[in-house]
């Protein structure tokens, strides 16, 4: 379309206010000799029947060569040749006039007198009208320039539209009072607000209890500050907020908003903060570890809280990060916390966060906890039962209410997280002992897992080995192939009270000692090659039982004195019968260590003797 008629209204207005000033006939041509407008005489003097009226494209030519021609014999001139009017047009004089932008030629105006009235009119004062008609040209340049500007800022608004909406954080913008001018779609779903209820609000109206004008106004600043909106369900985001200048003056803000759930997922995506295993990483073909693989998958489907609980080295976290993975959150971030590996005065602020001046040396503007980083997936509390009962209190709080409030702070932030905690220690057991909270137990176990070790599943023991050979051959650029029989023998036929984990570090330590093709018993972890007690008899059998309850009373109760009294009531004896049976235990292990001394160290090296026994 060209220039002329993209302006076709303002085009005819002018044609109209020229015809109606001189009192002559009117057309607008473009440069292709195309007709834009036309006063009505003009169209009924030179078109006939049904004919299209098409400028003669010779005599337009000219007008873009000169500029100016004014004709005072229509027909007989000598751009008149060719036309379908030469010789008989009913014209009595004509004048044009090029319409002239950015030093080319958009067009000409074509001014035509019928009579002799209109023939003098338009020839009588001949420099005035050429002034009046340029004026009228310029006139339509600067509707032109007008339109072109108009279309260049819809284009420019639409790139911008575009590319706000186009970003992942919310942005509204405000002028110097604070009036909200324009809102991406991001801060329409963040804020639940529709675009029109935003623009034209003032933004302390959103952003309450702030005085931002002000703020602004004294050429501050925001940079990734934690701002919880109100309402109904409480938006938690991190917000930032940048001045508009011209020049000197602040004439406005960009607010930019962003969902704190959606930072903290890219940022546990980077941090590797994701399930990542799968039930397919789980090793084993025995039924009894399929049995608990479908069981956890079966529960991966919901929410709720789930109990992982099994000797140490049995891959509770790989269980995790596998219903974790399963899961409808298996996108979200899975946290692991280590409760027994983390000091008691620091649990609480990592697992909850807290409020800048907390406490002496907390981090200026405070920092999240651990449930928050899990918004939207999983927390894995390992270890639980070592968990303090004070912050067991807290943590039961945070279940029930489905919100946590950080140290220091006075504000619920609503919490979207499962639960899956694991423990080596009998829970029911410290439950009764009063040392860990019922009330807790009950909220955590609402679906128990139990691993069972690797001595009761020997079938998943050979195939293990296979597994993690395979792996260090890679890893130690190694290439066994295999185990010799009498290899597998030793291996299946060892207790593992370290359990898978054990199992691997043994495999590692083979491959790295063995030079051969295939893995000799020479090759294993020395204590892989007792010799194997011959089976015991009742009696034999009878006394691992009760030294097996004395270790796990002891190892639930504590090996201090106070545990030991404990132990001894869950035992149903006397605390001097349990240090007699003690004393027993070391003479039958060819120990020296008198137990009733209650020296920590003598009793952590019965407990050593007894676990391998």
């Amino acid at each position: 379309m060209s220039k002329l008629a993209n302006i076709r209204d303002s085009v005819q207005q002018t044609t109209t206010a020229i015809a109606a000033a001189i009192g002559v006939e009117v057309a607008i041509i473009d440069s292709d000799s195309t007709l834009v407008v036309s006063s009505k005489g003009y169209i009924d003097a030179k078109v006939r029947d049904f004919e299209i009226y098409k400028p003669h494209k010779p005599f337009i030519d000219a007008v873009m060569r000169e500029k100016v021609i004014i004709c005072k014999s229509p027909g007989h001139f000598i751009y008149c040749t060719g036309c379908r009017l030469e010789e008989k047009c009913p014209e009595t004089a004509e004048v044009l006039c090029a319409i002239e932008m950015d030093e080319k030629i958009i067009g000409v105006i074509s001014m035509v007198a019928l009579d002799e009235e209109q023939r003098y009119r338009l020839l009588g004062k001949i420099e005035t009208l050429l002034e009046f008609i340029h004026e009228m040209a310029q006139m339509l340049v600067s509707k032109i320039r007008e339109k072109e500007f108009i279309e260049w800022m819809k284009e420019v608004n639409g790139l911008i539209e575009t590319t706000l909406n186009s970003i992942n954080d919310g942005i509204i913008t405000f002028d110097c009072h604070g009036i909200i001018t324009h809102v991406n779609g991001v801060a329409c779903h963040l804020l639940k607000m529709d675009k029109n209820d935003l623009v034209g609000k003032h933004i302390e109206k959103i952003v309450t209890g702030k005085n931002i004008v002000t703020f602004i106004r004294e050429g501050n600043t925001i940079q990734h500050q934690e701002y919880i909106f109100p309402g109904a369900v409480p938006i938690h985001c991190l917000i930032s907020l940048k001045t508009i200048n011209n020049g000197k003056t602040i004439t406005g803000a960009v607010f930019s908003l962003s969902d704190i759930r959606d930072i903290r997922t890219v940022v546990n995506t980077l941090a590797g903060m994701q399930g990542n295993a799968t039930f397919e990483a789980i090793i084993g073909d025995s039924d009894e570890i399929a049995e608990v693989k479908q069981q956890a998958l079966t529960v991966a489907k919901n929410d709720s809280s789930v109990l992982i609980q099994g000797e140490s080295g049995t891959g509770k976290e790989v269980f995790a990060r596998a219903i974790h993975s399963a899961s409808s959150r298996g996108k979200g971030s899975f946290v692991a916390v280590n409760c027994a590996a983390i000091p008691e005065m620091l649990l609480e602020s990592e697992l909850f966060g807290y409020e800048q001046g907390a406490f002496t040396g907390a981090k200026k503007g405070g920092k999240p906890g651990k449930f928050e980083l899990a918004e939207g997936g999983t927390i894995f509390l390992d270890e639980i039962g070592d968990m303090p009962i004070h912050l067991q209190v807290k943590l039961l709080r945070v279940l029930q209410e489905r919100s946590v409030e950080r140290l220091g702070g006075t504000t619920s932030i609503p919490l979207n997280v499962r639960i899956i905690a694991a423990t080596n220690q009998d829970l029911e057991t410290r439950v009764r002992a009063n040392e860990f909270r019922r009330d807790l137990f009950y909220r955590l176990n609402v679906i128990p897992l139990f691993i069972p070790p690797l001595r009761e599943r020997k079938k998943d023991i050979v195939t293990l080995s296979k597994y993690f050979l395979l792996n260090y051959n890679q890893k130690l650029n190694k290439e066994i192939a295999g185990f010799l029989p009498d290899t597998l023998e030793i291996l299946s036929n060892y207790s593992w009270p370290g359990n898978v984990r054990e199992l691997e570090n043994a495999i590692e330590y083979a491959v790295n000692i063995e030079n051969g093709v295939y893995i000799k018993p020479a090759s294993l972890p020395k204590r892989l090659l007792r010799p194997t007690h011959p089976k015991s008899t009742l009696r034999e059998r009878l006394r691992e039982y009760e030294i097996s309850e004395i270790r796990n009373a002891l190892n639930s109760y504590g090996w201090g004195t106070n545990g030991k009294k404990k132990a001894a009531q869950e035992l149903g004896i006397s605390v001097p019968s349990l240090y007699r049976k003690l004393m027993e235990i070391e003479k039958e292990n060819g120990l020296d260590i008198k137990i009733n001394s209650g020296v920590e160290c003598q009793e952590n090296r019965f407990q050593d003797t007894v676990i391998k026994l």
